[in-house]
Formats: C-alpha cells, sequence, structure tokens
C-alpha cells in the first residue's frame, strides 16, 4: 500500500513540535541496514518484488522520476521537455507498473501546471484532469486502477479521482491517496461539513470512517483486508488509528502526544511517526497487534524521512546528504524475516 503520512511530519514541524537536523548523522546498524541508492533525491514508494521508484536528478537543474529495478536505475522521463521541467514517481504495483505526477508546460516557470501519468513497458501516458490544469496520482492496485485528486476548473475545487481503462472517474471525494485490490478508496471529504474527514469510497458509496469528535481527519491507506489507517490532518495533539470493520482503534505513541502515518501493509503493519517526550524528536514506529515498536534502535535515523513499505517491511526514505537529499531504502537485515514487533 502507499503512503501518504509525509502531511502529518510537516504539521510535527511547522508547529515547532520537532526540528530537523541540517544533516542528520547516520543510523546505527542494527534490525534494519541502510541501502543507499546512489541517487539525489528520494525513493517515494517499495513494491513486494523490491522495485524502488521515486525522484532524482538525472537532467541537471530537474527532478525526473525514477523506477530502480535489481540494481539498476531507470530515468522514466517527463510529458514535457523544458527548462522548468520536472516530475516524480509516487507508486509501483506488483507489477512494475509507475505512477507519478510531472508538468506539462515546462517552459512556463509563472504558471505551472502538472499531470498525473502511467509508466508501463518504457511508455509515460498522461491521464489527464478532471476539467482543471492539474493532477496528481497517489497509488496504483496490481489491476492497473489509479487513484489521486485533480482540479475540476469549477467552484468544487480539486476531487479524488479513480483512473482505469483511459477514462479518469470522479469519485465525489475531496482528496484520494490510496486503492487496495478490491478497488476500494481511501481520503477525505467534508461530507457536508467545513472540514475534512476520513471517507471510504466502496462499489460507487462514499463512507464517512467518522473516526470520533475530531474534525480534520483522513485515512491515508488500505489494505487488501480492508483495514484503513490514518491521522489527524491537521490538529495538535494528533492521533493516528487503525479502522476494522467498523471498529478505530487509536495506535497510541512513543511518549508524547503527536503520532501520524506513513503507511499501511498487508500483513496488518503499520508504519509511521511519533512526537518523543524530549523535545525537538521523533521516530519511526512499526504498529503491529496493539503493539508500537520504537524503530531508532533498530538502525532508522533518529528523524527519518520515510514515505512507505512493503509487505516485506521494507521501507522507502531518503537521508540527508552534504548537498541535497540521497534516496535510501531500509531493509531487515534478515531478508524476508519480520520486522520487530514489541511493546512500546
Amino acid at each position: 500500500m502507499r503512503p501518504r503520512g509525509k502531511g502529518m511530519l510537516a504539521v510535527l514541524v511547522s508547529c515547532g513540535l520537532v526540528a530537523v537536523p541540517a544533516a542528520p548523522a547516520a543510523a546505527a546498524v542494527g534490525t534494519y541496514r541502510t541501502v543507499d541508492l546512489g541517487i539525489s533525491g528520494a525513493a517515494q514508494a517499495i513494491n513486494d518484488r523490491g522495485q524502488v521508484v521515486g525522484y532524482g536528478v538525472f537532467t541537471p537543474g530537474s527532478f525526473h522520476p525514477f523506477l530502480r529495478d535489481h540494481g539498476r536505475t531507470i530515468d522514466l522521463g517527463v510529458l514535457d521537455r523544458g527548462e522548468f521541467e520536472h516530475g516524480s514517481a509516487t507508486d509501483i504495483n506488483n507489477r512494475g507498473q509507475v505512477v507519478g505526477n510531472s508538468v506539462v508546460n515546462a517552459d512556463d516557470e509563472e504558471h505551472p501546471a502538472q499531470h498525473a501519468f502511467l509508466w508501463q513497458r518504457g511508455r509515460l501516458t498522461d491521464l489527464g484532469t478532471l476539467g482543471g490544469r492539474s493532477s496528481r496520482a497517489t497509488a496504483i492496485n496490481d489491476r492497473g486502477q489509479v487513484v489521486g485528486y485533480s482540479d475540476t476548473g469549477t467552484a468544487a475545487g480539486v476531487h479524488g479521482f479513480l483512473w482505469q481503462r483511459g477514462r479518469m472517474r470522479d469519485l465525489g471525494m475531496r482528496m484520494a491517496f490510496d486503492i487496495n485490490n478490491r478497488g476500494e478508496v481511501v481520503g477525505t471529504s467534508m461530507f457536508g461539513t467545513s472540514a475534512d474527514h476520513a471517507a471510504l469510497w466502496r462499489r460507487g458509496k462514499l463512507v464517512n470512517l467518522d473516526t470520533g469528535p475530531v474534525e480534520w481527519t483522513m485515512a491515508v491507506a488500505i489494505n487488501d483486508r480492508g483495514w484503513i489507517a490514518g491521522h489527524n490532518e491537521s490538529l495538535i495533539p494528533a492521533h493516528a488509528f487503525l479502522w476494522r470493520a467498523g471498529v478505530i482503534t487509536d495506535l497510541g505513541n512513543l511518549g508524547a502526544d503527536n503520532t501520524g502515518v506513513v503507511d499501511l501493509n498487508n500483513r496488518g503493519q503499520v508504519l509511521g511517526y511519533s512526537e518523543l517526550p524530549r523535545p525537538g524528536a521523533a521516530h519511526a514506529f512499526i504498529w503491529e497487534r496493539g503493539r508500537m515498536k520504537d524503530l531508532a534502535p533498530y538502525g532508522l535515523p533518529e528523524y527519518p524521512m520515510i514515505n512507505g513499505f512493503n509487505d516485506r517491511a521494507q521501507i522507502a526514505g531518503y537521508e540527508y546528504a552534504d548537498v541535497g537529499t540521497s534516496a535510501v531504502v531500509y531493509r531487515p537485515i534478515r531478508t524476508g524475516s519480520r520486522a520487530p514487533t514489541g511493546s512500546r
């Protein structure tokens, strides 16, 4: 499943709850080892075959989407070439199909527009929009169904979409962040209010996940069991939750109030961030079977920039380098082993 947790990290930073160091120190070797992909940029997603996608600098002055496949890096290109060209790959399914976003008017610095794309068999396809100038793809399932959000070109603003077989469909929700192999979509919708609510789109109907009295919630990931993970979108303190068959579980924290979800896999593991009691610190965690495990003692940096993981608990992200950032993957030392579990 695809990550959408970076928004929570931004909330913690913007509120001064977590400070981002200019160049975090390298993590000590533990249960996880750090694999630097040698790409100036970031790894955004990793599938169960270990294929990685993200963005990197392959043309001076611009980011391009990339696919890393068994040690080989492929520049996926952009939808339009020009002085201000750039793009990013955001997700990859287990068939090797990649989705992302690319500028479509690369010579227009003042009014940039970007479109969602699908890459397969060496070719980029522009997925278009819902009528506006821009769209963004966020996830793709193994059936090739793509979700994201697009400007509608109307007073309705931005809506979530489902793209399949060459057609983009308006889902009626405000944002669509993830889709499972059953075609169920999660994201946000206002449901007639002035605030976002975590939402599920299933068989043509929108469901308010009703995560409690707190508004401004978002569902960021869904797995093939239909489990849904999310968090408060912009409130402090922020809590992460797991929704299973109508039952909502608060995932807790690592000692302080603010927690956010990055991703959820098919083993029921939740990847996220949690603030620590020590001011200015946040650690990554994996939550499983009611237990939250701090990943910092197991090889991840104290302030990790993580974007998603797969069913083998391999994590895609980036680290700060001397100049810019470097795409990395955190891999369990014992390939195929379970990620660390334990009580908080």
